[in-house]
């Protein structure tokens, strides 16, 4: 059996691989391609498809839903190049928007040459009309993203600009490029040439474990990720705000609506009681029940807001940091396959599926982790909504021992980083906290969430929103009674609107009443007591 470079420390492309790339570059013809066909498939072209494949499973869904990350990702060697002819002396992929072309859109990009490996964002020099689009959006949005770039393009090995390039000096992209540096290169693009990229040597290569290096490609596309969106959006600064964690002053683009951003500036203890408007004192306890336990439960009926909370103590415990911060929505058919590890299909771009053994969200999520100093959060919405034993497997155990290490199915050993947090939300109306075994309760600590009428009264005043939020507030204080179960209690998200003056009447014909109808599915009149007509009434509208 063929070795599994992610498994065993090897690198992710063998000596091998470069030393053909150097047999092409001194003999760049078809021939030299045909004699030694089946050695670059098993030194080139699979292992880079290994890369390739490993960094796109570490991206965030967002990037993955916005790029091609399967087919049509790599490229080939036999093919004319800028009049050559013969065979590159290269080997490249890329991600790249859907509905574009490879070699023409805006991409994230792994190319092999002889003497290194280089990985970044390019827009090719064919691509003229993407390229003058891109500079087009730089100039018009050129401050506002100048300081927000400036401050996350930490890495120092990025270089802006077209390179020297390996290859035959027949290329395009051979000729002098000084070094700039980003405020440089941004004011003008396309006299620098639109690439930011990492060069690593050979030797570099070599003496990487495969897994760091997808890592660390991965991490370096999410950095450079913002400028995809600068290429491909008519508007991209509200959405590159969003990927970053930029809190927008009109409120559009809040923290927590991409899937994994970055939580950077600092975020305390007492911005989340005043976001959330629940004491300081509270969130303190929960915080420290967290971070004791390292993972608790967000429970309580419908509406009260606990996917809300949960965002804002992650987006607490991760700020000032360098973690991140990951969404994951468990249902009935979601198990340990797609959570830990498990055997899926994978394209290998030639119409071809292969089998192989994958690791789940959970685990993508500790590789991430595992690279960052700060805390790193995995929110788990709807957790109970999945069979739980099954989904976790072996993780049961290193939740509760968290300094221990474990095998998993496939064999590999895993501990979770000590910087992962993960915050679950449960509801109880459907009573399915109560069918948790014991050992799977001691393991989290849980924080119950209740209605909180002040918070609603306090939310409409601030907002002034014309709502008698005091009556609103009573009369769900009378149907919860009427309701008496503290598990089916209507909440109070529903009305955290500012414009319940015009919407209240369709939010609660349309949200309300079908809930109650289906509680006292078998008392009508109750439910009747609480229609939209007789709350009217009580409203005094």
């Amino acid at each position: 059996m063929t070795p599994d470079p992610y498994r065993q420390s090897q690198p992710a492309l063998p000596r091998r691989a470069f030393e053909l790339l150097e047999t092409l570059h001194r003999r760049p013809v078809k021939a030299t391609w045909t004699e030694r066909k089946e050695e670059f498939r098993t030194a080139l072209i699979e292992p880079f498809a290994r890369l390739i494949g490993a960094v796109a499973l570490l991206l965030p869904g967002a990037m993955r839903t916005r790029l091609e990350t399967e087919r049509r990702i790599t490229s080939r060697l036999l093919k004319n190049d800028y009049g050559r002819g013969g065979a590159w002396d290269y080997y490249w992929g890329a991600f790249y928007p859907h509905n574009s072309r490879r070699t023409l859109g805006p991409q994230l990009y792994i190319r092999v040459e002889r003497g290194s490996v280089e990985y970044g964002f390019a827009i090719g020099e064919d691509a003229n009309p993407q390229r003058r689009r891109f500079e087009s959006a730089s100039r018009r949005y050129f401050q506002p993203l100048l300081t927000l770039l400036e401050a996350t393009l930490h890495s120092e090995r990025l270089q802006f600009g077209w390179r020297p390039e390996e290859g035959t000096s027949g290329s395009k992209r051979s000729r002098p490029a000084a070094p700039v540096q980003f405020r440089e290169w941004f004011s003008a693009p396309l006299e620098h040439g639109v690439r930011v990229a990492v060069i690593r040597s050979r030797e570099e290569v070599l003496a990487t474990p495969a897994e760091s290096l997808a890592v660390e490609v991965a991490a370096t596309f999410e950095e450079l990720y913002p400028f995809v969106l600068l290429a491909t959006l008519p508007n991209p600064l509200p959405e590159i705000e969003r990927w970053l964690g930029v809190e927008r002053s009109d409120g559009a683009g809040r923290v927590g609506e991409a899937e994994d951003v970055p939580y950077r500036s600092e975020y305390t203890l007492r911005q989340c009681a005043r976001d959330t408007g629940i004491a300081e004192e509270q969130l303190d306890r929960w915080v420290r029940a967290i971070e004791r336990k390292g993972q608790a439960i967000v429970y309580g009926p419908p509406g009260t807001g606990k996917t809300w909370l949960a965002q804002h103590l992650a987006r607490h415990l991760v700020s000032g940091g360098d973690g991140i911060v990951e969404t994951v929505q468990f249902h009935p058919a979601y198990g340990y396959e797609e959570f830990i590890q498990g055997i899926r299909p994978h394209s290998t771009g030639q119409g071809i599926l292969d089998y192989r053994m994958t690791p789940g969200r959970f685990l993508e999520f500790c590789v991430r982790a595992r690279e960052r100093s700060g805390r790193s959060v995995m929110i788990i919405d709807e957790m109970n909504r999945a069979d739980l034993a099954r989904v976790f497997g072996e993780l049961l155990y290193l939740l509760e021992y968290r300094a221990e290490s474990i095998p998993l199915a496939a064999g590999e050993r895993f501990t979770i980083p000590p910087t992962v947090r993960i915050i679950g939300t449960m509801n109880t109306a459907d009573r399915s906290i109560a069918l948790l075994d014991h050992a799977l309760r001691r393991r989290f600590a849980f924080l119950e969430l209740r209605p909180d009428y002040t918070l609603l009264v306090s939310f409409h005043r601030a907002h002034s929103t014309g709502v008698d939020a005091e009556r609103l507030a009573e009369v769900l204080r009378r149907l919860n009674a009427e309701i008496g179960d503290a598990h089916y209690e209507v909440g109070i998200s529903y009305f955290l609107r500012s414009d319940l003056a015009a919407t209240l009447p369709d939010v609660w014909r349309m949200e309300i009443e079908p809930y109650l109808a289906e509680y006292f599915f078998d008392q009508p009149g109750r439910a009747g007591e609480f229609s939209w007509e007789m709350v009217r009434e009580m409203l005094g509208w």
